[in-house]
């Protein structure tokens, strides 16, 4: 039989990632008594949740860019660590809005421009959420087809940058669970988007 307190410990856990931009911090608390030799052992060991407070606002931003018809997707490889593969996106700075972070990143890492790309307009931004951070991801395709964009970026930070075929990007191993599950409904709102005529220039995007 699972220990009560291991229950205890799944709710906690549970309750801290689905809490909207949660400050939070785990502390193992345990319970102890004297056994009849005099020697200290364990009872039970809990989670204590202490200092809970919330983000005014996300602590990055970044955009989620496919090919004009929706079936292919820019991703960044990083040139650190584990070579992992992500999204365009980066830290917003003070005054900035996180969709003025999101184009200015995106500009940064892969040299497209606000003029070369059509917007989602979204009424929230997709979230991608990490420890005591969120950030906030927007969806985009470019103007023009994939073979016609040159992309630019420096090199000592980033490895490639380049397209994927959106089936082709669900099967790398770098790119994480919840990356993927963005990456699918990031796609069906863009190719909605386009259907209905509806998606944004980038002025309308920024200050929409």
């Amino acid at each position: 039989m699972v220990p009560a307190h291991l229950y205890f410990c799944s709710a906690v856990s549970q309750l801290i990632f689905k809490s909207r931009y949660a400050l939070t911090q785990l502390i193992f608390v345990n319970a102890f008594k004297s056994d009849d030799a005099g020697i200290l052992v364990v009872t039970s060991t809990v989670f204590v949740i202490t200092g809970i407070g919330f983000l005014a606002r996300a602590t990055g931003a970044g955009l989620i860019i496919f090919s004009r018809y929706g079936q292919q997707i820019v991703l960044v490889e990083s040139n650190y660590g584990d070579y992992d593969f992500g999204f365009p996106k980066g830290y917003i700075e003070k005054r900035e809005t996180s969709k003025q972070a999101a184009v200015r990143e995106t500009d940064e890492e892969t040299g497209l421009k606000t003029q070369q790309l059509a917007f989602v307009p979204l009424q929230k931004a997709l979230d991608e959420y990490g420890w005591n951070s969120v950030s906030n991801y927007y969806v985009a395709g470019v103007k023009v087809p994939s073979n016609r964009i040159q992309f630019r970026y420096n090199s000592r930070e980033i490895r490639s940058v380049r397209w994927y075929l959106v089936d082709e990007a669900l099967r790398l191993p770098k790119l994480y669970p919840h990356q993927k599950r963005l990456l699918i409904q990031a796609q069906q709102l863009y190719i909605q988007s386009q259907n209905q005529n509806t998606l944004l220039n980038g002025n309308q995007f920024i200050y929409n």
